[in-house]
């Protein structure tokens, strides 16, 4: 039984106006031979009833409150909308032998251009990308982003991967490539980076790949705050505002010159901070000893809740604490001189810290 008999399914008043509102804002022609006697009656009513059903919740007869919501909710066409016309993988060549590695071999996926995807209405920010991986435990998807991905894999993939790009309307499937397994080894470059994991604000700090070599390969480094420079020895300069700390996130990648597809990456944070955010380091002690007795070192305005005290004291022993005491024991007859070393660090940011050094002699009788 296709359907229910004996049921009236002429529209309603309602529902004719409704129409009737909808031809109105759309401008449409109305034909009188198809126009009942209610029919014109409402067709005075128009614009009363196309008040009111514009003051009428959102989601009412499925139409939504917004332009956009309309646009999107329409039919035909997908949604979020692939904006690239692909994806690539870097490196596009990799050896069987190289999945053998201990380390694996990571692929960068990136877009041709950017943004990846938008929705319907302009947007980007609301858009989720998630890519379902054969043999997850063997693959670690590391950064999204704008669709940045690098994947880190330990085997041949077996499959291509799927993707899907989500909103709050709907979702767009996509497919990530593996790279191309060539029977011969690739040679893949060394990517490692040499820095300090912290710098002062307005100071220069020098990045230096491990291990370089320019007449085989070139170096990228993509600072995180959208510069970038090139070269196995580089430096940068980074600013904050007066008391603030911020984090950065630098990647090396290391491309074969003859074949620029070929390449790796490696990626390291720094802190960068300001003066204010320095804790105090200063020493409180005798400048001389006599042998076999404890010397007291005390840090100047310690304050335990918030930095660590890291004490060396220059014959390969060390302490911890705001106050400590050390033993010195030399020969009977001479005299040796040491210097102690405080290493004071923010508990919050242990990259963060400052250091002092005093001179102690060390006698006997």
């Amino acid at each position: 039984m296709s359907g229910l008999s004996g049921v009236n399914r002429e529209p309603g008043v309602w529902q004719t106006a409704y129409a009737y509102w909808k031809k109105e804002l759309a401008n449409e022609a109305i034909d009188p031979k198809k126009v009942s006697t209610t029919d014109a009656m409402l067709g005075t009513m128009a614009v009363p009833l196309a008040l009111f059903f514009s003051s009428l919740p959102y989601g009412c007869d499925s139409e939504s409150d917004s332009s956009a919501d309309q646009a999107c909710n329409s039919e035909g066409g997908a949604n979020p909308v692939l904006t690239s016309s692909g994806i690539n993988a870097q490196p596009a060549k990799v050896s069987a032998a190289d999945f053998a590695r201990p380390e694996g071999v990571q692929i960068r996926y990136t877009p041709e251009s950017t943004p990846f995807a938008t929705s319907c209405d302009g947007s980007i920010d609301q858009i989720d990308f998630n890519c379902q991986i054969e043999q997850a435990e063997h693959e670690e998807i590391i950064d999204y982003g704008n669709f940045d991905a690098t994947i880190t894999f330990y085997e041949k993939p077996v499959s291509n991967i799927q993707c899907t790009a989500t909103d709050k309307w709907g979702e767009t499937t996509f497919v990530l490539y593996p790279p191309e397994v060539t029977s011969t080894s690739v040679d893949l470059p060394l990517a490692g980076i040499k820095a300090n994991s912290s710098a002062l604000s307005g100071t220069p700090v020098e990045f230096q790949a491990i291990n370089p070599d320019e007449s085989v390969y070139s170096y990228l480094w993509e600072f995180g705050d959208g510069t970038s420079l090139v070269g196995p020895v580089v430096s940068k300069t980074y600013a904050v505002a007066p008391g603030t700390m911020e984090t950065y996130n630098i990647r090396l990648t290391v491309s074969r010159i003859d074949d620029p597809t070929v390449h790796s990456s490696a990626m390291q944070s720094i802190v960068i901070y300001t003066e204010a955010d320095l804790p105090l380091a200063g020493i409180n002690a005798v400048s001389k000893a006599l042998s076999g007795t404890p010397v007291e070192f005390q840090a100047v305005d310690s304050d335990e809740s918030a930095y660590t005290y890291l004490w060396e004291f220059g014959d390969g022993t060390n302490a911890t604490g705001a106050v400590v005491n050390k033993t010195y024991a030399i020969i009977p007859g001479t005299m040796g001189t040491y210097t102690v070393r405080l290493t004071v660090s923010r508990i919050d940011n242990p990259s963060v810290h400052n250091a002092v050094t005093q001179g102690i002699l060390i006698y006997t009788e």
